[in-house]
């Protein structure tokens, strides 16, 4: 049981990754796959070897630079939409180990929504960015992406029991936030209604 928890938050920790960077958090799943940090699944097995390092590593290397690049950026935030879904189920799928396949791609589905939400969130915000400042915050906002994807990935694969919690607990108050927010403008908006007179 606790070998699928932790493979559960290793998934997890993945998916979010893959929200913000597709390659960047496959590299580092790869990477951990080869050094047998943790043991893929028997169909998944390919994910180690030196050919997927190198197909991946190069990927990566185009991605994170890509979103140095006017104009890529915002291309490349449009293709990760649909990419970080099937990298981030992917990346679930590669170390669930031998359970049940009902079970392995249920929790695919969760990690690819886990991580299009992320993508959602910081697409919207580079959108923001571009039409607040022109594109001049862009760097900015890829270089904090690329370091919270790298230190996300990594710490999925070396403490995915931690880093699951962590994604939990952010989940929770994401949620408790937009609850707030709805019942407030819910209240102000009930506020605003004139009374209707017969």
């Amino acid at each position: 049981m606790l070998e699928i928890i932790t493979s559960l938050c290793l998934g997890l920790g993945i998916a979010a990754a893959c929200g913000l960077r597709v390659f960047l958090p496959l590299f580092i799943l790869c990477l951990g796959a080869r050094y047998q940090i943790f043991t893929p699944s028997d169909s998944f097995a390919w994910i180690g070897s030196w050919q997927t390092l190198t197909v991946v590593g190069a990927a990566c290397v185009f991605e994170v630079f890509g979103y140095y690049i006017p104009l890529v950026d915002n291309a490349l935030d449009t293709l990760k939409v649909p990419a970080s879904f099937v990298a981030a189920a992917g990346a679930m799928a590669a170390q669930m180990g031998d359970v049940h396949p009902v079970v392995t791609w249920s929790a695919a589905l969760i990690a690819g929504g886990v991580a299009s939400g992320v993508t959602a969130g910081t697409a919207t915000m580079r959108a923001t960015s571009t039409a607040a400042t022109g594109g001049m915050a862009n760097p900015i906002l890829a270089t904090v992406e690329n370091i919270l994807a790298a230190i996300t990935g990594f710490l999925a694969i070396v403490l995915p029991i931690i880093i699951g919690l962590v994604i939990l607990l952010m989940a929770v108050g994401i949620y408790l936030l937009i609850r707030r927010r709805r019942a407030r403008l819910n209240r102000e908006s009930a506020m605003h209604v004139a009374p209707v007179t017969g």
